[in-house]
């Protein structure tokens, strides 16, 4: 599944515009990259753990 088929999900789930799931679907996408980026981990039960790698 891609960002798109993540939104068209979405909106179908909670019979939404596709454009309010893509602004939460952003958000969620946003907030994890700025928590990983400053070096904290973020871990969702069930969906995945992220966190910053050096290579």
């Amino acid at each position: 599944m891609n960002k798109a088929e993540l939104i068209d999900a979405l909106s179908a789930h909670f019979e939404g515009s596709k454009k309010e799931a893509t602004k939460a679907v952003e958000a969620v996408i946003d907030t994890i990259v700025r928590t990983v980026v400053a070096g904290e981990k973020v871990a969702i039960a069930g969906f995945g753990n992220f966190d910053k790698v050096i290579r």
